[in-house]
């Protein structure tokens, strides 16, 4: 495409950098790098040598918006650097490094994607720069850090090591699996598998077999034989999709695979997996994974990001057809989250908003006045699932989770491997068009709110989308208008298995969880009753649940609105249903919710700006306790469940009466109270 040259093929880009340090004259240096060897972190080294640098500093590039106008973009990751090289290298690249954080409107940047330590606010915790040139020492104070924040996990917590570490059940194994099987191979139980896994992930040996379910690869019904020759022929299936663009000689097909080639290589590149670069098998088999996607689905393409989604999976599966069946299942749900139009990125951003403001009034408000209520900081969060936050095998632990709070959704005959022809049209990535877009879109925001401050009764941030609205994000035209949503969603019920009044058109599923009472700790049970689809319905034999206890602390369930003292019983009524909250997938949002709670006092206590606020969740990447962050976000995510499911009531106690429902009724009351069933 014109206009547009992929920095792998150029040897060198030139970089002019100008530093400003306050009211002294700024410093000039110019050179050039290798846009295929040259991360963030090794142009940061370089900026430190070159300028003697050995404080904090902030560095943002030269680029023009829609109009033509020229506008400096912080430059804070890998991702943005990649930006920075598609779009802004021509002739050359032009940078700016300041001593301070950027504070004017425009350079506040959201995506922050790659794990680096930038030093800077908050905790006061720095490491110097001019031990950048000196590896040795670098290392001793990197590995006293650790050392350090190991320590500090031990002993400064609020909750006892017991409570944070244990499951509310152990981890699925094969006895167990197998236990949800029929003689011969169906998985009968899939809500049952599902709630274990949800309450005690998987052992790692038996992931291979079971993320398949968790993606939704198979149709349902399907027997262990006929799963082993549907794998066969979808294998075969990968292969020819393959076949085909290897043999393509297009500009717009080399194009797509350059990209995917430069994000592959840097990958997961510190886990032993994947190191090694083009000399690893592994490597080239994500890179043939992700080819295969892209140029199958030309109405997706490929965009920065796909690479962290397959990359887990295929580091499961190790297999590299079954890796694609996965990728493709998961991508069903996920190839929203990277079309050019942001629709389903930006239902996202609201409805985190909504689940902040509701939860932590007193924290939001703080967002708000540093106009970061829009919570730009968190777009790698929603994009990848939450899967940079943690480390790689703790992610791993992480996703299987949250894919089993979602309910079962199998595909109707068999899993689609290609999407519907459309032309190839290769241009900048767009994610990072759809970042732009956000970027300008919050540098408007913002302009417009140094001149026309929010009452305080506004609530709605700059992620809503009524019409006509200046803070809408642009969308494409003959575009998507609402995000993909599950074609199932989750309800709730009490412990007792009952008959549903509902008729095989009601509402899909929805996931619950209410107090155990058969111990004294407070435990989670998750409880699904199975709807059929309004056009395709089905007999699913119910099972009663299954209850198991976890280690829940014996106190209530914690109100996070603890600045305040205000309780979330009731305020988590007003939020959207599980089905639609998140883009179908809840449970991810109180994930996020989680780690923002965890890191709300640090934030508030050290009046931390937007660019420190997003720096200091940029430290922290790889770097969240699993478990504890899954504890919590599931005691937050009962009572979220627990709210649904009292207005659920409440609205139909007027319409049901039936002697059925007034047995349910008084079965949920004796277990909210704490009563034996």
């Amino acid at each position: 495409m014109a206009g547009v040259t992929s920095p792998g093929d150029r040897d060198a880009i030139r970089i002019k950098v100008k530093k400003c340090s306050g009211l002294m004259q700024p410093l000039y240096r110019s050179f050039s790098v290798d846009p295929q060897l040259t991360t963030f972190e090794t142009l940061q080294q370089l900026l430190a040598n070159a300028f003697f640098l050995n404080s904090d500093f902030t560095i943002s590039y030269l680029s023009r918006d829609e109009n033509g106008q020229e506008v400096y973009l912080s430059l804070l990751s890998d991702w943005d650097l990649d930006a920075a090289f598609l779009s802004a290298s021509q002739p050359c690249l032009q940078i700016k490094v300041d001593a301070k954080p950027f504070e004017g409107p425009g350079l506040e940047d959201w995506d922050i994607v790659n794990a680096k330590d930038v030093p800077g606010s908050g905790n006061g915790n720095f490491r110097d720069r001019s031990m950048v040139g000196m590896p040795l020492v670098g290392a001793i104070v990197t590995q006293v850090e650790k050392t350090i924040n190991r320590v500090q996990r031990i002993f400064i917590t609020s909750e006892s090591e017991d409570e944070i570490t244990k499951a509310a059940r152990p981890p699925l194994s094969d006895s167990d699996f197998h236990a949800y099987l029929d003689h011969q191979g169906r998985l009968t139980r899939p809500n049952e598998f599902r709630l274990h896994v949800y309450h005690g992930g998987i052992e790692p040996s038996l992931r291979k077999v079971t993320w398949r379910h968790l993606l939704n690869i198979f149709p349902d019904g399907m027997t262990g034989e006929e799963r082993f020759y549907y794998l066969k022929r979808k294998s075969n299936e990968y292969e020819d999709l393959k076949k085909k663009w290897l043999s393509d000689e297009r500009e717009e097909v080399k194009y797509i695979m350059n990209m995917v080639h430069k994000d592959v290589l840097r990958t997961d590149r510190m886990h032993k997996f994947y190191s090694g670069g083009d000399e690893n098998l592994n490597v080239k088999k994500l890179y043939n994974i992700l080819c295969t996607y892209a140029l199958s689905h030309a109405d997706v393409s490929y965009c920065q990001g796909m690479s962290d989604i397959a990359s887990p999976i295929l580091y499961v599966m190790k297999d590299e057809a079954h890796a694609y069946l996965c990728f493709c299942g998961i991508m069903t749900r996920l190839k929203g989250n990277f079309m050019l139009d942001g629709v389903a990125m930006t239902r996202k951003f609201n409805d985190l908003a909504k689940l902040v403001e509701c939860c932590d009034p007193e924290f939001f408000t703080y967002l708000k006045d540093q106009n970061a209520e829009d919570l730009f900081f968190c777009y790698r969060w929603l994009l990848l699932e939450l899967k940079r936050e943690f480390a790689f095998h703790d992610a791993l632990s992480m996703l299987e989770v949250m894919w089993s709070s979602l309910p079962p959704d199998f595909p109707e005959g068999e899993l689609e491997l290609s999407g519907p022809p459309a032309p190839l049209s290769p241009c900048m990535s767009p994610t990072d068009r759809m970042r732009f877009k956000f970027a300008r879109q919050r540098s408007t925001s913002i302009s417009q709110c140094s001149s026309c401050p929010s009452t305080p009764s506004q609530t709605q941030s700059s992620f809503e989308e009524p019409e006509n609205s200046k803070s809408a994000p642009p969308v494409k035209e003959n575009g998507p208008t609402r995000p993909v949503l599950p074609k199932q969603c989750c309800s709730v019920d009490s412990q007792q298995s009952v008959e549903s009044d509902c008729s095989s058109k009601a509402m899909s599923e929805t996931v619950s969880m209410v107090p155990d009472n058969n111990c004294n700790n407070e435990a989670m049970i998750l409880k699904e009753d199975h709807f059929s689809k309004p056009d395709t319905p089905k007999e699913r034999k119910t099972s009663e649940a299954e209850s198991t206890s976890s280690s829940c602390s014996t106190e209530p369930s914690p109100n996070v609105t603890m600045a305040n003292g205000s309780s979330t019983k009731n305020t988590y009524a007003t939020l959207p249903q599980p089905q639609e909250f998140g883009g179908g997938n809840p449970f991810m949002l109180f994930l996020c919710l989680t780690l923002l709670l965890e890191h709300r006092n640090v934030v508030m206590s050290n009046h931390l700006d937007y660019n420190e606020l997003a720096m200091h969740f940029d430290r922290m990447v790889r770097k969240h306790n699993v478990e504890k962050v899954l504890h919590r976000a599931r005691t937050l995510f009962a009572d979220y469940l627990r709210a649904k499911v009292n207005s659920s009531q409440n609205e139909q106690s007027t319409v049901l009466d039936s002697p059925v429902k007034q047995s349910v009724t008084a079965n949920q009351s004796k277990a909210v109270n704490g009563e034996s069933c």
